[in-house]
C-alpha cells in the first residue's frame, strides 16, 4: 500500500515515528539544557549564601544571590530548590530591613515561596520548618503554623537544620503546643544539643526555658545554677 505521496505505508509510518522520536529527543535535550542552566544559577546563589554564613550580609551580597536565583527561576520556575533559596534570601533581607512594612512584605514573600517549594516537594522537613519560621515572623500563630511545625518534626526531626528551627519555633509557641508537640520540640532540642550544645543552649536561653534544658543531660551543665527549684513558665 502506498501513501498519496508514493511512499509505502510501512515506510511512511517508520519515517513518521523516526521524526517524532527526533522531536522528542530534541525537546528533552532542550529541557535538560534549560535545567542545567537553572541549576548552575541556583548553585551560585547557594554558594553566595554559604559565604555569608550567619553574619549580617551586605546589600551587594544579597543582590548578587537574588540575581542568580531569579535567573534560575526564569529557566525552571517551579524548581523547589531555587524557590526555597529565594525564600531564604528574602528572610535575610527581612532581617536587614529598616522599615517595618518592608520587613513584613519580605516575610510574606518568603512564606509564599516556601509554600510553592512545598507544592513540588511536600516531604521536605526542612522546608516545613522554614515555613513555620516565616509564619512566626509574620506573627501568624495559627493552625497552619502548628501543622508546619508538626510536619517538620514528623518528617525529619534529625535532618540537618530541622531540630534547631523546630526548637526555636516550638519554644516561641510553647503555651499553644499540645503535650505531644511539646514532647517533639523537647526531643528536637535534645538532638540539637547532641550536635552543638552551645547553639541549643542559646535557643533555650533566648526563651528562658531553663526548666526544659535542665532535663537534657547535654545542656544541664551549661544551665548551672538555673537548674535550681525555680522552673520556667508553662
Amino acid at each position: 500500500m502506498r501513501t498519496p505521496g508514493g511512499i509505502p505505508g510501512g515506510e511512511a509510518r517508520k519515517r513518521a515515528l523516526a521524526l517524532a522520536l527526533i522531536a522528542v529527543l530534541a525537546a528533552i535535550a532542550w529541557q535538560a539544557a534549560r535545567l542545567g542552566v537553572a541549576d548552575a544559577y541556583a548553585r551560585a546563589a547557594r554558594a553566595e549564601i554559604e559565604r555569608m554564613g550567619y553574619r549580617s550580609a551586605t546589600q551587594g551580597e544579597l543582590a548578587r544571590a537574588i540575581g542568580s536565583v531569579t535567573q534560575s527561576l526564569r529557566y525552571a520556575p517551579h524548581d523547589p530548590f531555587a524557590l526555597e533559596t529565594l525564600a531564604q534570601l528574602q528572610l535575610r533581607q527581612m532581617h536587614s530591613a529598616t522599615d517595618g512594612r518592608r520587613a513584613a512584605e519580605l516575610a510574606r514573600q518568603a512564606y509564599a515561596n516556601f509554600r510553592l517549594a512545598l507544592a513540588a516537594r511536600p516531604t521536605s522537613a526542612l522546608t516545613w520548618a522554614r515555613l513555620a519560621l516565616a509564619k512566626l515572623y509574620l506573627a501568624e500563630e495559627d493552625d497552619e503554623l502548628l501543622a508546619a511545625l508538626r510536619l517538620s518534626l514528623e518528617l525529619g526531626r534529625r535532618d540537618p537544620g530541622v531540630p534547631e528551627l523546630a526548637s526555636y519555633v516550638g519554644l516561641a509557641l510553647w503555651p499553644r503546643l499540645d503535650p505531644e508537640l511539646r514532647q517533639g520540640v523537647v526531643r528536637a532540642l535534645g538532638v540539637s544539643a547532641a550536635r552543638d550544645a552551645g547553639t541549643a543552649f542559646e535557643i533555650g536561653k533566648s526563651y528562658g526555658r531553663f526548666d526544659i534544658m535542665c532535663d537534657i543531660s547535654s545542656l544541664k551543665a551549661l544551665t548551672g545554677k538555673n537548674c535550681g527549684p525555680v522552673r520556667g513558665p508553662n
